[in-house]
């Protein structure tokens, strides 16, 4: 019987996925970007955001100095077309080809990084005016907020697989229905739209999505853990509880710090199980 999963994506990709270990469609939603990137128009710029966002501009090269210290490269003074004042990148990726690329007097649009006080060139291409794509692509003069996703590397397979694959699926493909899965609650709702984590349209949603989905897998091993307690405490008479040792030790595991609303939630479930063993 050939399976859904079987039917959108070819046997070569199959056998590719299964490499990552996802065989199902619930395996592709479920493998998450390992990380998220926000990508803000450079006026939107400012030193208090934490997330440390990629930066877009579309400036005027000015300059072009060579330094070398332990490294080679390169100090560009810009004029920003959209912030109309000047600064300087630094650019460590130094070919002959990119020195040939860069000239000075010419518009570019830029891919920049903001650390410890200093701008870093990640990614640069001539200004083209072009005006029809709606999400940034270097070369495009489209400059907005938003996110791009990056998978984990599972073997040979690169970013672009993941995201061709992503492309394959429809909106309806990434909803989770938790209903009578979970008992109702106020932490995370019984539907999770994952689309919002591969697909993100918007920080919010992607980070607000992203919080439903942790507390949900917290729910799901304390669950877990309950039951294998309540198992134990029948078969040697003692009294059903949860084991908070073992909470704290998949917490501590966590590649990420629990935030407040998550750290309530995990205290609400707990006392929700808690009653019923009473």
């Amino acid at each position: 019987m050939i399976t859904d999963f079987q039917k959108r994506f070819s046997t070569q990709e199959i056998n590719k996925l299964k490499t990552a270990k996802i065989y199902s469609l619930y395996d592709l939603i479920t493998f998450l970007p390992s990380r998220v990137i926000r990508v803000l128009p450079l006026r939107q710029f400012s030193p208090k955001i934490i997330d440390r966002p990629k930066y877009l501009d579309q400036a005027v090269l000015q300059k072009i100095t060579h330094k070398t210290s332990k490294i080679k490269f390169l100090v560009l003074d810009w004029y920003s077309q959209i912030c109309n004042r000047f600064y300087q990148t630094y650019l460590f990726s130094i070919t002959k080809f990119t020195l040939k690329t860069l000239q000075v007097n010419k518009e570019y649009q830029l891919l920049l990084s903001y650390q410890n006080g200093f701008w870093r060139l990640d990614k640069y291409a001539l200004f083209t005016g072009d005006t029809n794509d709606q999400l940034f692509k270097l070369g495009k003069n489209k400059i907005k907020d938003y996110l791009e996703v990056y998978y984990p590397k599972v073997n040979f397979l690169q970013l672009n697989f993941f995201k061709s694959i992503h492309n394959k699926l429809s909106p309806q493909d990434y909803i989770l229905n938790l209903e009578g899965l979970v008992p109702p609650n106020d932490i995370f709702p019984t539907i999770i739209d994952l689309q919002n984590i591969h697909k993100p349209t918007s920080y919010n949603s992607y980070k607000q999505t992203l919080d439903h989905w942790i507390s949900f897998q917290v729910y799901l091993k304390v669950a877990v853990n309950h039951f294998l307690s309540s198992q134990i405490s029948q078969k040697q008479g003692l009294a059903s509880k949860i084991d908070i040792g073992f909470l704290k030790n998949i917490v501590t595991q966590l590649p990420f710090e629990l935030s407040y609303s998550q750290k309530i939630a995990i205290w609400e479930l707990l006392q929700n199980l808690s009653q019923k063993t009473k």
